[in-house]
């Protein structure tokens, strides 16, 4: 399910936010919408790979990790394969499994806690972008 959302007149950053949960990938895509940012949705790794093929390239991708099938790392090397100056935050809610050491050499530009704040979204995405 791939959806794309425009800001009102924005010709922002074009930003891939990818979520196994609906409901987290809609507030995340409306508030980079409010930044400004052109955003298409995926619920998975398959579908953001998909969507990088149709829609890409990508200024940002926002991947959540623990996803079924492909974990955000997963996908976040293929994303970088296929794309390699994308920035990419990787969001979780498992900081215990994701410590500064397994994170060394990964392909991520940040990292975000779940749950976050709408301030340190804006703040990471302005830092990226």
């Amino acid at each position: 399910m791939v959806e794309e959302a425009n800001a009102a007149g924005g010709t922002g950053h074009r930003v891939l936010v990818v979520d196994d949960e609906g409901a987290v990938r809609r507030i995340t895509a409306r508030r980079l919408t409010s930044l400004g940012c052109t955003v298409v949705q995926a619920c998975d790794g398959q579908e953001a790979l998909a969507s990088l093929l149709a829609d890409g390239p990508f200024d940002l991708i926002l991947t959540d990790h623990a996803m079924p099938g492909m974990t955000g790392l997963e996908l976040a090397a293929q994303l970088r394969s296929r794309q390699p100056g994308v920035a990419i935050i990787l969001t979780t809610g498992m900081s215990a499994d994701l410590d500064q050491a397994t994170l060394v050499g990964q392909p991520i530009s940040d990292v975000l806690l779940k749950p976050y704040t709408t301030n340190e979204l804006y703040a990471a995405v302005r830092r990226l972008l």
